[in-house]
């Protein structure tokens, strides 16, 4: 086992990642074209903003058909599995294929959000909040500026 360890960690530097967080309103567009050759578009970028979802619980995910059907991971749906699970099919334990739209199993009690726009309401949260410290100030900023 420590024989593997020089060998595993001399693979660290590769394994690197770009920096940042970007909202789709404030993609830098420059950056992945020079990073990658590839320039995407104000349409592309909003069909991406539109696929993404949040399910409820933190976990995200993105629609993959025009009739609502969501790919996220195993853990965010477990469960929903479990809860469609029966005594005579455990589809946690055996899986699930549907083999047409209509063999599609629904998570009744699932949330999904999709974000719609973006606005940015900087400036109305430093008008609302201005001068204010403490309970006030939290207050302004529950009340959304």
């Amino acid at each position: 086992m420590w024989c593997l360890v020089p060998f595993i960690l001399s693979g660290a530097p590769l394994a690197r990642a770009d920096e940042g967080m970007w909202t789709f309103d404030n993609f830098p567009k420059a950056k992945v074209k020079a990073a990658y050759d590839f320039l995407p578009d104000d349409a592309w970028l909003s069909r991406v903003m539109h696929a993404s979802v949040r399910l409820a619980g933190g976990c995200s995910g993105s629609f993959v058909s025009g009739e609502g059907l969501v790919a996220t991971n195993h853990h965010c749906a477990r469960t929903c599995i479990q809860a469609l699970s029966t005594k005579e099919r455990d589809l946690a334990a055996q899986g699930f294929v549907a083999k047409a739209q209509t063999d599609e199993r629904r998570c009744p009690d699932m949330e999904v959000h999709q974000l719609q726009e973006i606005t940015d309401v900087t400036d109305s949260i430093v008008k609302a909040t201005q001068g204010l410290d403490g309970e006030r100030y939290h207050d302004a900023l529950k009340a959304g500026g």
